[in-house]
């Protein structure tokens, strides 16, 4: 984590400390979206101590322009300490990834299920898949548990092998889908979160009164919300 420790040299302006709200809002105005500190992930406080206990520092981006020119504000030079801290999963993945892995390969997205994250890491990235698990569970508090898709679909039950990349060793979680609790076992069922607006579509196609037999319901995600229309359901199992 050392490693992505850093020092810029940022503008600044110092400002007398009760101006300091007016001069934040004018600067927000104006920010710029492709700027060093836009795109971290923890801003460093834009608002920094002077010598002068009367005035304060405040952090301009690189061509951000001053907004109010008067006697009272001056431009300054000032040094800026990021850690690993402020930066973004994707960009310290980025970093340790070699140059010959694209960025479009890089990992950015995966799928939470309860304090589960599930990526599906491709085969340039096996050599450096502990440190990736490491740093979405640095970066994610409420994710402990970090696993790997592997190639094996168990085809009775649908639910695929899978590797723990980092966190706890525990796979009972909770999922909510349209505000209802799934408590499973991730690794031996079949869940995708993205079909959540599909389960809907489908139960808002059953009318009222009716009944469903089911004989494939796996973790029944689409029949806990059938008794809320008045319909019954069977289930196979």
């Amino acid at each position: 984590r050392k490693k992505f420790d850093l020092s810029i040299s940022s503008r600044a302006i110092e400002v007398p400390a009760k101006r300091c709200t007016e001069v934040i809002q004018l600067l927000k105005q104006r920010e710029q979206s492709n700027s060093i500190f836009s795109q971290l992930q923890y801003k460093p406080r834009i608002v920094q101590p002077c010598d002068d206990v009367s005035r304060k520092l405040i952090l301009l981006d690189d061509n951000q322009t001053i907004p109010i020119i008067d006697e009272d504000i001056s431009e300054k030079s000032v040094d800026v300490r990021l850690t690993y801290k402020n930066w973004s999963a994707s960009q310290i993945i980025r970093a340790i990834l070699p140059p010959s892995i694209e960025d479009t390969e890089v990992v950015s997205g995966f799928e939470i299920v309860g304090h589960i994250a599930h990526l599906n890491l491709k085969e340039c990235h096996q050599p450096y898949k502990s440190i990736i698990g490491q740093v979405i569970l640095d970066k994610n508090p409420s994710i402990r548990t970090v696993v790997n898709k592997l190639n094996t679909i168990h085809t009775e039950y649908r639910y695929f092998d899978m590797e723990l990349l980092a966190g706890e060793d525990n796979f009972i979680t909770i999922a909510i889908e349209h505000k209802i609790k799934y408590c499973m076992d991730f690794s031996k069922l079949y869940w995708n979160s993205r079909l959540g607006t599909e389960h809907k579509r489908i139960v808002d196609l059953i009318p009222s009164g009716s009944i469903v037999l089911d004989m494939f319901c796996g973790i029944v995600h689409l029949h806990f919300p059938l008794p809320k229309r008045n319909v019954s359901f069977m289930l196979m199992i």
